[in-house]
């Protein structure tokens, strides 16, 4: 049987393991790191305005991740209940062991997803053909992106989803919204729809290594924040493939205070908030091999390196962070699945089956021609949201 007829089927036996595992966590009140993203190199091409690890200066980093300890690391997380693994970086694609990681993910029966900036795809297509979702950090039409992302990053990008989509890969972008991109929103939606392409949607919440003054100039006002919210549920609501689900994108609309970015108290919040899963479902392994409860704790929390301590004990302790909530929309969306919630089951059964399990054709030539008509500097003409919630 061929890989692409094995494709299905892989699909839904991983779904099952990963859910199985979660079940029989709550069963037995035990933590399980069933969601990691490891980040295995701080080294990048790009050179992005926001970017939340300040990789760029910490690309020399003074005790690099080892292939042997990447790999020992997958091998004991898939031992401790690992079901999917994002790896980022950095630019993961830079590793010249990526392939070794990659294959011991596959080997290991871990769902394996990969961030990218997009520069090696082309280069790299037998890799990335081996890995289920490919996500690529993409901030619009030209103007929007390249002043986020750099120069030329634009062009980069498109090539990027073009062989992806060419392989067969399944595809995401990932949009980090702000002032520079806040009105190629459209575009990136129609775009999305149109070459059938999960879009995920972030916005500033912890600043990392770097202090909000670092930002000043990409900030939106919490109204426009609102307002982006609001038109992602109409496009959501509408069926345009945005991947978090609605029930998230509501929940955030009702954070009281959005200069409360986190919510660090012994005492739950006196508000309706979804609970955290950091350190106990999901965790985040940085480049220099410390463990956090989520990507918002880099430089804010006494992460332990797995490399001195053991991962098990590295994972225990990212469990000791203190945060009740946030309004990141992606680790929401998680935390309600983990919750078990049924609308982001369903949402995540839909993309699962859309995905996995229906066949999408892929024209070359039409995306060249969408790219060149409707991604130039004038971009697509907003939507009304009339009537949005």
């Amino acid at each position: 049987m061929n890989s692409q007829k094995q494709a299905p089927i892989a699909t839904l036996i991983s779904r099952a393991r990963f859910f199985s595992r979660l079940l029989y966590s709550k069963a037995l009140n035990k933590p399980f790191p069933l969601v990691v993203t490891f980040s295995l190199t701080p080294q990048c091409n790009f050179d992005c305005a926001y970017c939340y690890g300040d990789y760029k200066n910490r690309k020399r980093e003074k005790n690099p991740i080892t292939t042997e300890q990447a790999l020992a690391a997958i091998e004991e997380l898939a031992r401790m209940g690992m079901s999917f693994l994002q790896l980022s970086g950095g630019e993961p694609l830079l590793r010249e062991d990526i392939d070794r990681i990659v294959d011991k993910a596959n080997a290991l029966g871990i769902t394996l997803g990969i961030s990218t900036n997009g520069s090696l795809v082309e280069k790299k297509i037998e890799t990335v053909k081996k890995i289920k979702t490919i996500c690529i950090s993409w901030d619009g039409n030209k103007p929007s992106n390249d002043s986020n992302r750099g120069s030329g990053t634009f062009e980069t990008i498109m090539k990027a989803i073009k062989a992806a989509k060419k392989a067969g890969v399944n595809v995401h972008t990932y949009t980090t919204v702000n002032r520079n991109n806040l009105a190629a929103l459209d575009g990136i939606l129609e775009f999305a729809k149109r070459f059938h392409i999960y879009t995920e949607f972030g916005f500033f919440v912890q600043r990392s290594l770097k202090s909000d003054a670092d930002y000043q100039n990409l900030d939106i006002s919490v109204d426009e924040y609102r307002e982006a919210v609001k038109k992602l549920i109409a496009y959501k609501k509408r069926g345009y493939p945005i991947l978090f689900s609605e029930t998230v994108m509501r929940k955030i609309l009702d954070w009281p205070d959005y200069t409360r970015k986190v919510i660090l108290s012994k005492n739950p919040p006196e508000f309706e908030y979804i609970k955290c899963f950091g350190g106990r479902h999901m965790i985040f392994i940085d480049c220099d091999g410390k463990v956090y409860p989520c990507i918002q704790f880099i430089g804010k929390f006494d992460g332990w390196d797995f490399r001195e301590t053991g991962m098990r004990k590295a994972v225990r302790h990212s469990l000791d962070h203190g945060c009740k909530a946030c309004y990141l929309m992606c680790v929401n969306d998680l935390n309600l699945m983990f919750s078990l919630t049924p609308s982001v089951l369903r949402n995540y059964f839909k993309i699962t089956v859309d995905e996995g399990l229906k066949s999408k054709k892929f024209d070359p030539a039409e995306f060249d021609a969408y790219v060149a008509e409707y991604l130039s500097p004038r971009g697509v003409s907003p939507m009304s949201i009339e009537g949005c919630p």
